[in-house]
């Protein structure tokens, strides 16, 4: 799909300059929906400091300036996310023709988004004392979105016969380790040109403010499970 909206793209200009701008407006955009996604998730103020924070991530601005795919996955991904969030508090037709637009167009941007319908599944069935209505909706739903994605199934086994015919397509990918986990740690909350004190400074601070999310999560659903078993 990026590779659709470069193409049209260019009939706007060709120069770097106006090539940059299609991943930066993408980028602005993804800062909104951030706001969106926190605001119905928690609350205005949450949800500011969440759009402010990425607006301020180097690794956002980074990519939000390379003629790349990703900040149109950012934005696609957010806009499934919040109209998935809007439709299940509102159940209006027109919100989950929007979930669907945006989710299909996510699935044939990146791969990867395939893990976003999975996940947005998971959530829903987790969470099915509330939802329990919207079931047969909600699988009506994910069918119709399967059916859109059936055209681009047909080219998967071709993708995945060069990926096995040519492996030097995964040489770039290093190996996996904890190392790996704190340098993304780094470059998320820094940048990839810091040097080495203020990275590892950066890398030290997210780090405690993810191993912090991960306890009062632990708690939230320690205390809530044990006020649920007393009810």
């Amino acid at each position: 799909f990026f590779r659709v909206l470069v193409y049209l793209w260019t009939f706007v200009g060709k120069d770097e300059f106006t090539l940059r701008m299609l991943p930066f407006a993408f980028g602005i955009l993804s800062i909104f929906f951030t706001y969106k996604v926190a605001k119905i998730l928690f609350d205005d103020k949450t949800a500011l400091i969440t759009a402010f924070l990425i607006s301020i991530s180097p690794f956002h601005i980074y990519y939000s300036q390379e003629l790349t795919h990703y900040t149109l996955t950012v934005f696609l991904v957010l806009c499934s996310v919040y109209y998935m969030l809007l439709g299940l508090r509102e159940d209006k037709t027109a919100i989950w023709v929007k979930f669907i637009f945006f989710t299909v167009l996510a699935l044939y941007t990146n791969y990867i988004c395939i893990f976003l319908v999975i996940f947005e599944n998971i959530f829903f069935f987790l969470s099915y004392r509330t939802y329990k209505d919207f079931v047969k909706h909600w699988l009506i739903i994910q069918s119709v979105m399967l059916l859109l994605y059936v055209p681009w199934l047909f080219l998967l086994p071709q993708q995945f016969y060069e990926f096995i015919l040519y492996p030097s397509y995964f040489d770039w990918i290093p190996g996996g380790s904890f190392a790996y986990m704190l340098q993304a740690l780094k470059v998320f909350g820094i940048g990839y040109n810091a040097n080495f004190f203020v990275g590892f400074s950066a890398m030290l601070f997210f780090l405690s403010l993810l191993s912090a999310g991960i306890f009062f999560s632990f708690i939230f659903v320690v205390v809530t499970y044990k006020l649920f078993k007393n009810h």
